[in-house]
């Protein structure tokens, strides 16, 4: 849980923006955008700084997924053969 952070997808929207939605659905949309608009996506703010992605086959993901144990006496996870 992200204490204190509140996504723009859940919050209240502005009234233009909810007349624009309402408006949208009875006609066609592109008719109240405003000049000039190109239709990109502006960056939503996030609490993640930067996303790795990692490049692994399928088949080592489920050799250390298969290998975890949990010791049972103080939680901690280690992997059998590594």
């Amino acid at each position: 849980m992200f204490t204190g952070y509140q996504a723009i997808t859940d919050a209240p929207k502005p009234g233009e923006r909810q007349n624009f939605e309402a408006l949208s659905k009875l006609t066609d949309p592109h008719t109240h955008t405003c000049d000039g608009y190109t239709g990109e996506l502006q960056a939503q703010p996030s609490l993640f700084d930067a996303m790795f992605i990692l490049d692994a086959d399928k088949e080592e993901c489920m050799r250390r997924g298969r290998g975890r144990k949990v010791d049972p006496t103080n939680g901690t996870i280690y992997h059998l053969e590594d």
